[in-house]
C-alpha cells in the first residue's frame, strides 16, 4: 500500500487523499460534537496533521509529473489549510470539492447509488 512519502501515480493519491479526508475529518467533526476538554487542541492537531499530509501528496503528484492531479488536490490542501474547521460547513465543503474531482469519491459515490438508490 502507498504511503505519503512512495505514492507515484495519481491512483496512489487519490486514495490517500480520500483515506485521509474521510478518517481526519471525521476525527475532528467527532469532537466538535462532543466538545470535551481539549476539543480545540484535537481539531488543531488532526487539521496540522491533514494539511502535511496533503502537501505531500500534493508535491509528489508534481515530482511525477501529475500536474492536473497535483494542482486538484492543492486546491483541497489550501482549503483545508484556510478553512476553519471548527465549522462544520466548512468540512462539508472540502468534502464536496474532493467528490468534485476525486476519481475514486465519484467512483464510490456512483456504486453508494447504484447499490441503493439515489438518496440525494
Amino acid at each position: 500500500m502507498a504511503t505519503v512519502d512512495t505514492c507515484s501515480t495519481p491512483e496512489e493519491g487519490w486514495g490517500l487523499v480520500h483515506h485521509f479526508l474521510g478518517n481526519i475529518l471525521l476525527v475532528i467533526r467527532l469532537a466538535l460534537n462532543d466538545k470535551e476538554t481539549g476539543w480545540e487542541s484535537v481539531v488543531a492537531e488532526k487539521k496540522a496533521e491533514l494539511v502535511s499530509h496533503l502537501k505531500k501528496i500534493t508535491e509528489r503528484m508534481s515530482d511525477y509529473g501529475y500536474s492536473i492531479d497535483s494542482k486538484k488536490i492543492g486546491e483541497i490542501y489550501r482549503m483545508v489549510k484556510d478553512l476553519d474547521l471548527t465549522n462544520p460547513a466548512n468540512i462539508d465543503l472540502i468534502h464536496a470539492k474532493n467528490h468534485g474531482y476525486s476519481p475514486t469519491a465519484g467512483a464510490m459515490k456512483e456504486k453508494v447509488q447504484e447499490l441503493f438508490g439515489n438518496k440525494e
